[in-house]
């Protein structure tokens, strides 16, 4: 039997099955959130406390010095020349051979035959050449007989003596000054390495003893956090879906009992198309219904064909942000149903805790606030 509705009973239909059609996505929308949530990683201990471990002091080296080397006097240079060096019976057998060269060559070859001539000329040229060269060694010779006699001067050889010994004595003193730097560098690197080994290296093992604890205990209590999560998450996934399925159970004995919304009007953005319209004028459901059929009509016959697949894509676009709209403006259009309504505000205080955890986690994995995270943690704890 069909049941008979005023207009504003069927008004006060249709805000129901927007009410329990909109909660039931809201809910699905927090379960499915709840199912893909995942817990923080627990950090890197070296995350947590980048402490770096002290430098061990270097021992330094003193370079050593380079050799001191002595700046001697320059050798005595002999006083003679090569043309001094030529006597005059050198000069003048050069003088034959080269005369013999240019002259007798031209003399012979008006006496003689010209083979003859050129053969003589050229061995004359030759001659000059072997002379003058011979000469030259003896010269080079005679210059370091004389070079060697300079440098055994006793006073050359008592200058060279002089600066060698100046030399040494600034090896000597560079020699000490380097020594005198080591032992200073020694003595610091002792000091430094004494400081070390009693003050600094106790002190940083101490400090990370104490960290390597604290990151222990942190993971007890991340542990005992998460299996909380989990539980918690459980339980609301637990509540979620028992009201979802109270509110589906409600649904659909809303559309049994009253039978007047059929299965292809149950949409949300549909419901809210028919509530927005008979709520602002007289019509009942079914005129209401039918000026929504010719408003698809319109839409459809309105676009070609090949169009005609983007306006309806266009169209449920819309409807969607018209039923976003909905969901966000529910508590204001929803009315009379106040345990609902305080039942779906405590849920959603309950899955916030779920990721808040009272906040306890305060040293989760965060980029650059390690530090900070420890120091509200051990605040924390010495108020605890």
């Amino acid at each position: 039997m069909i049941m008979a509705f005023t207009q504003e009973e069927e008004v006060e239909i249709i805000r129901k099955a927007i009410s329990l059609t909109a909660a039931i996505q809201t809910e699905e929308e927090a379960v499915d959130a709840l199912k893909h949530a995942v817990f923080d990683t627990f950090p890197k201990y070296e995350d947590v406390f980048p402490t770096k471990a002290p430098k061990k002091p270097v021992k330094k080296h003193v370079d050593t010095p380079a050799k001191a080397q002595p700046t001697l006097p320059p050798p005595p240079k002999p006083d003679l020349n090569f043309g001094a060096y030529l006597d005059l019976k050198k000069e003048l057998v050069l003088a034959i051979l080269l005369g013999c060269a240019l002259v007798v060559f031209p003399v012979l070859s008006i006496f003689f035959d010209i083979e003859f001539a050129t053969f003589a000329g050229v061995a004359c040229l030759i001659g000059f050449f072997v002379a003058l060269s011979k000469f030259r060694k003896h010269y080079k010779k005679r210059l370091d007989e004389l070079e060697e006699e300079a440098r055994s001067n006793p006073e050359y050889r008592k200058a060279v003596a002089e600066a060698k010994s100046e030399a040494a004595q600034r090896q000597a003193e560079l020699n000490d000054e380097a020594r005198r730097k080591q032992i200073e560098a020694d003595n610091e690197y002792q000091a430094q390495l004494k400081h070390y080994n009693e003050i600094v290296l106790p002190e940083y093992e101490h400090a990370v003893a104490l960290q390597k604890e604290e990151y222990k205990e942190m993971q007890r209590e991340y542990s005992a956090d998460k299996e909380q999560w989990k539980e918690d998450r459980e339980k609301a996934l637990a509540e979620l879906n028992s009201d979802i399925a109270a509110n589906e159970a409600a649904l659909e004995d809303l559309y049994q009992t009253s039978k007047l919304v059929s299965l292809h009007y149950r949409e949300l953005w549909i419901l809210q198309w028919l509530y927005d319209d008979m709520r602002t004028s007289d019509h009942d459901i079914r005129y209401a219904t039918e000026l929504l059929d010719r408003d698809r009509q319109r839409i459809a016959t309105a676009n070609a064909a090949e169009k005609n697949k983007e306006a309806l894509d266009e169209f449920r676009k819309q409807a969607r942000q018209d039923a976003q709209t909905i969901k966000e403006l529910l508590s204001v259009q929803i009315q009379g149903l106040q345990s609902l309504d305080a039942n779906a505000a405590e849920l959603l205080r309950y899955t916030e805790s779920i990721y808040d955890n009272n906040n306890k986690l305060l040293f989760h994995q965060r980029v650059n606030t390690a530090n900070i995270a420890v120091q509200e943690w051990r605040r924390r704890k010495q108020i605890g």
